[in-house]
């Protein structure tokens, strides 16, 4: 019935039913270590405890053996680097599950092979109610490095179930391996109007001007974090760098991959598995000094998408990028059966300086059965009020036997550009299109080259171009 302290090193073994009255807490202090084990914390009555909190780095927080700790405001807090090693534990019903308070060193805190979940209306006072559900599953704010997860071995797994955002940082520079997140969608009552990322996100980062940091998702073997069933999967806003490698994302109702507001970041999206999706990867107002590479990335949904009439899916879309300087590679990417395989609107880079480029090359991009033909639209590269932009050796093509006819020469098309001048298109193959090439409005000066255009309806339609 009032805040626990912990001033000795304690264990608790074995304890199957430990409860804790509203709003009280349980506090290490400086230099002790409290270790539990095979137990479960939880409210006593209908209202929830606060949590335990880890005083500083020479604290250690120690949780294992299918422990559980359930119905706390912040389960686990950590302040001024207070550590915490969890393995094996569940979190249930928490508002917060783990929250990391600001440190100015590398956090040496770690969670594996453990589970963050929530029932829909079933958490207690003061955050209960019909439509609310678990907050975040890890807080992180202004700590300098963290990683949550581990890659050694496949067992070690984290599972984030059923919350508003999994994993949530802000000026923070964080490491995401070996995570599986589902089923954050979007609730009523409790979306943060001031958050940087929509409820429903797996991982929202952001930072502040002037302050850059770093987002690391994914990577080889078991770096790689699965995501199904999510509004959103990663969701950069504001100042961040992101490197997302080697992550398998499915059915995401909104945009899987998504970096906005960060105009002089280091974005390197590659190697993900990303399926069913209304955006498979969104770059949104990352110009100046930007550098952003799109690679070896597997797109591939179907129309309707998974959740819902989204007939306007796209792979790869980018927005608003104006830069002399920065650097822009989409290549070597696999994309299927959508509606927009990569669209760039007004990306600007006409100025091209010296070691800089702006490149879309080498992609795959193949439509199916494509239906609704006379009242949707489909592109496999699509350009409007963007300059600067080189389109080589890519492949589009439709792959079932019907050659197109006139009804569809609107509809479908291989690379279209409008009023998009001073581009390059060249050694493409576009094969069954209504066009191959279509541009329109002002595109002058543009060159079209050494394309290869096999039985589409119109090779080449529109005017205002030249150096064709």
């Amino acid at each position: 019935n009032h805040d626990m302290i912990i001033d000795q090193d304690y264990t608790f073994l074995n304890c199957p039913n430990i409860l804790i009255e509203g709003d009280h807490k349980i506090i290490i202090q400086p230099g002790i270590d409290l270790t539990i084990n095979r137990c479960t914390l939880k409210a006593k009555c209908n209202k929830m405890w606060d949590g335990i909190y880890v005083s500083d780095v020479n604290s250690i927080l120690t949780i294992q053996s299918t422990s559980n700790l359930e119905q706390a405001k912040n389960a686990v807090v950590s302040e001024n680097g207070g550590i915490f090693t969890i393995s094996n534990t569940n979190f249930t019903n928490n508002h917060i599950c783990i929250k990391v308070d600001p440190y100015s060193g590398t956090h040496l805190g770690t969670v594996i092979s453990s589970v963050f979940s929530s029932v829909t209306g079933a958490l207690l006072s003061p955050y209960n109610g019909s439509n609310i559900r678990m907050f975040k599953g890890v807080e992180i704010n202004e700590v300098n490095q963290i990683t949550i997860g581990n890659f050694a071995l496949a067992g070690q797994q984290n599972k984030f179930d059923n919350m508003d955002y999994g994993i949530w940082s802000y000026l923070s520079n964080v490491n995401v391996y070996n995570n599986k997140f589902d089923n954050m969608s979007t609730t009523q009552n409790q979306n943060c109007i001031t958050c940087p990322c929509q409820a429903g996100t797996a991982i929202c980062a952001s930072s502040l001007k002037g302050f850059y940091r770093t987002l690391n998702v994914g990577g080889t073997g078991l770096r790689q974090n699965k995501f199904m069933k999510n509004q959103y999967g990663i969701w950069c806003n504001r100042f961040m760098h992101l490197n997302a490698d080697n992550n398998d994302i499915r059915q995401t109702v909104r945009t899987a991959i998504r970096n906005e507001n960060s105009p002089t970041a280091n974005i390197n999206i590659t190697n993900n598995i990303v399926n069913r999706f209304n955006i498979g990867t969104e770059i949104l107002d990352c110009g100046q000094n930007s550098n952003t590479f799109i690679s070896q990335n597997t797109y591939n949904t179907s129309v309707p998408s998974f959740f819902g009439p989204f007939i306007n899916n796209t792979a790869i879309l980018i927005q608003n990028s104006f830069s002399s300087s920065h650097e822009l590679e989409i290549s070597y990417n696999n994309i299927q059966k959508v509606n927009n395989g990569i669209f760039l609107r007004q990306v600007d880079n006409f100025n091209i300086s010296p070691g800089s480029s702006s490149d879309i090359f080498e992609n795959d991009i193949k439509f199916g059965v494509v239906n609704n033909l006379t009242s949707s639209f489909f592109y496999g590269i699509r350009l409007e009020s963007s300059s600067g932009l080189s389109i080589t050796n890519n492949h589009i093509f439709k792959t079932n036997n019907t050659n197109p006819i006139l009804a569809v020469v609107d509809n479908l098309r291989g690379v279209s550009l409008n009023m998009s001048a001073n581009n390059t298109v060249a050694n493409n193959t576009i094969d069954k299109m209504g066009a191959g090439i279509r541009a329109a409005g002002n595109c002058y000066p543009s060159t079209i080259e050494r394309n290869a255009l096999n039985q589409n309806y119109y090779g080449v339609e529109g005017q205002m171009f030249a150096n064709i």
